[in-house]
């Protein structure tokens, strides 16, 4: 920088630049190190040509705001004011699109700031509409990527930007905004992946014969493609075409689901409520936010959700990542000692609340009222941020001498938003046992996955497909399972009623690098584009999560039934980093095309996991539960003090139920459910039950 200032022989335009670019330092290098002096000398640098105007409008706004947050000047927050409204209007007005999603941002915090000081609620009202605003760009950010991990990191600075505005609207009582934002800032990569798929489609309908086929002639049609080369300009015209801004008219990507349309959508699934929950900061509390049929939406703070508050839920995350890290016994006793003290956490702070309101909320709605004093309240969570590995149906309280499980007193399910638990709606719940496949870990490294794969088929599944490899197989497999024969299974001609994968999982550094250990591709098949051959990439045989969503548009065609997908593997429901995306395995299924996910949390028993599994598919193929029903009934048994194998589980033993501790939450409470979250009205399971 000090060389370009010193430099005689530059052309008045690249000075122009130069100089800009030394303002831009200063302020950035002020914002970081707290010093006002640096950013005034930012600002002092003289209006640029009109070839640099808006970078210059740019930079004296944000300075202005920096300057503002470091010396509390409401004179610097009001000139701010004045610059970003400057150069949205232009945004509104179409120009500027690049800049969009900052520029509304950074507009909506300071009207949150002036809102602070003049206690107008009109300031504040303008922070939640400007916010909002900003959070479309983002959306289109992400749908201009070339791909779920791309995607990402444009969605990124979506998800607390989301929470935060959920915690503005809400504290003034605007719940539909309060949605509005948590359903932009939820499962992002997701929706974009969904909508990428439907783009020609859309644009098709719309006319635009030429865009649709420039945007299907790029995307390559070999299965297992792992990136869409689609240039950014051709993305961005289809955008305009489409339609994407909040208030554009024209807009048909990246429906939000109002509040009326998410509490019919939870009366659909027979659910009581669909709660989120959204963390607070450092002191202020979080947000329970309900959506309840016949009732509507309300707010509720929860000061255990604060960063104050959530102790537990940090020390948890530490002792996760060191388990993770070292995977000793001492750092699993430590880890194990975390989750006690998590689940103690999440009843006394929030899901004992949210049992209570529940029943309130539940007695006060229409329905049935002998069927609701009978049969327990059914949840569907939405967490946010970190809130997203805590296992809330495992909140406990003391009970004697023993402790009493969130899960016993209501069906807990989650979904990584509103919108995607609305697409499971859609799809029909098959008959269980019509085309079930069962996946032994190709890799035959997981101890217990071919006893559990056998033992399903033998006790539940007589006439199930098998892939995967065996040292003693019941009937010869059909196939090693690689991660292309398990994506065609979703797609093929014959709906899939049941795929039950028992193998390795892991959730990577990189959400979108989460996968599933398969068998690697043989040499006779077709390999992802960009892989090589066999031994080219160490992981080939990886079902990662940026494969599931980044399936070409003819192979995610809509379908009206979707599968039960168990995935009895470690941490398929897990994400290490970017909680607030909900971007799992378990999601990921979800988005493409299960009706149903079960899924976990961490690293399970191997011996313990297969006889819940046994048990799991007993409550939901010969008790004819559906499969969010089943899985508490499986962890109610694994409770039960006086639990005895039902005659339908044969290959398990009286040793399997003698394993220590089968009531620890560490062996049972990592399974989750994902997707339709209710009983399957008109539809009859394998027995006939419906």
């Amino acid at each position: 920088l000090e060389r370009i200032e010193q430099s005689h022989n530059l052309s008045p335009g690249l000075r122009g630049l130069a100089e800009q670019l030394a303002g831009l330092v200063r302020i950035q290098r002020g914002k970081e190190e707290s010093g006002p002096e640096l950013i005034r000398e930012g600002l002092s640098i003289p209006r640029p040509t009109a070839a640099l105007q808006s970078d210059w409008d740019l930079r004296s706004a944000n300075g202005r705001l920096a300057l503002y947050h470091q010396t509390k000047d409401v004179s610097e927050l009001e000139r701010a004011i004045t610059g970003f409204e400057r150069i949205s209007e232009r945004v509104r007005q179409g120009e500027e699109a690049t800049l969009a999603g900052n520029v509304l941002w950074n507009l909506a915090e300071a009207y949150a700031c002036r809102s602070d000081h003049t206690q107008d609620p009109a300031d504040l009202d303008a922070a939640i509409a400007t916010a909002l605003d900003s959070l479309h760009p983002v959306a289109a950010d992400v749908l201009l990527q070339s791909g779920a991990e791309h995607g990402l990191l444009a969605a990124r600075k979506g998800g607390e930007r989301g929470i935060l505005v959920a915690r503005w609207a809400a504290a003034c009582d605007h719940l539909e905004e309060a949605v509005e934002a948590l359903e932009w800032s939820r499962a992002l990569v997701l929706q974009a992946a969904s909508a990428s798929a439907g783009v020609p489609e859309l644009l098709r309908a719309r006319g635009q014969r030429e865009l649709a086929d420039a945007w299907s002639g790029t995307v390559s049609p070999t299965p297992g493609e792992l990136d869409r080369q689609l240039p950014s300009s051709l993305r961005r015209r289809a955008l305009e075409a489409l339609g994407y801004r909040r208030h554009d008219e024209r807009r048909q990507l990246f429906g939000i689901p109002t509040t009326e349309e998410l509490c019919d959508g939870a009366a659909a699934a027979g659910s009581d409520a669909l709660v989120y929950l959204v963390p607070g900061d450092a002191e202020n509390p979080g947000v329970a936010l309900f959506l309840v049929p016949g009732i509507g939406s309300k707010a509720f703070l929860v000061p255990a959700l604060s960063g104050k508050g959530s102790g537990p839920l940090a020390a948890y995350l530490d002792a996760a990542a060191a388990r993770s890290r070292y995977r000793t016994e001492a750092a699993d006793r430590v880890w194990e000692d975390a989750l006690g003290r998590l689940c103690d956490w999440a009843w006394s702070g929030v899901m004992g609340d949210i049992r209570e309101m529940a029943v309130l909320l539940r007695a006060d709605g229409s329905g049935n009222e002998e069927e609701r004093d009978v049969a327990p309240p059914r949840i569907v969570l939405v967490t946010c941020g970190n809130l997203g590995v805590v296992p809330w149906h495992a909140a406990r309280a003391r009970d004697g001498d023993r402790y009493r499980y969130a899960c016993q007193d209501m069906v807990v399910s989650y979904a990584a938003s509103g919108s995607q638990l609305l697409l499971t709606l859609g799809r029909e719940r098959l008959a269980i046992d019509s085309a079930p496949v069962l996946v032994a870990d190709p890799r035959l490294s997981l101890t217990h996955a071919e006893r559990e794969i056998s033992a399903l088929r033998a006790d539940f599944y007589p006439r199930a497909r098998l892939f995967g490899e065996f040292y003693e197989p019941p009937v010869p497999p059909e196939a090693p399972g690689t991660p292309e024969e398990v994506l065609e299974l979703l797609t093929a001609a014959q709906p899939l009623s049941l795929l039950h994968v028992a193998s390795h999982g892991s959730a990577g550094p990189s959400p979108a690098v989460s996968a599933l250990s398969l068998a690697f591709p043989g040499e006779s098949e077709s390999w992802p584009a960009g892989l090589g051959g066999p031994g080219a990439l160490p992981d080939a045989g990886m079902l990662t999560v940026t494969r599931l969503l980044d399936r070409p548009a003819e192979h995610t065609a809509r379908r009206s039934s979707g599968p039960l997908v168990v995935l009895s593997a470690c941490e398929t429901d897990l994400s290490t980093r970017d909680h607030d995306e909900a971007l799992t395995l378990a999601t990921a299924f979800v988005a493409r095309a299960a009706r149903n996910v079960v899924g976990s949390r961490w690293t399970t028993a191997d011996g313990a996991s297969a006889l819940m599994m046994s048990l799991f598919h007993h409550f939901a193929a010969v008790e004819g539960l559906d499969p969010a029903a089943a899985l508490r009934a499986a962890q109610l048994w694994m409770l039960d003090p006086g639990r005895q194998l039902p005659s339908s589980v044969r290959g398990m033993t009286d040793r399997d139920m003698e394993l220590p501790g089968l009531d620890r939450p560490a062996l049972w409470a990592a399974f989750i459910h994902q997707g339709h979250p209710g009983p399957s009205y008109g539809a009859t399971s394998v027995r006939g039950v419906a």
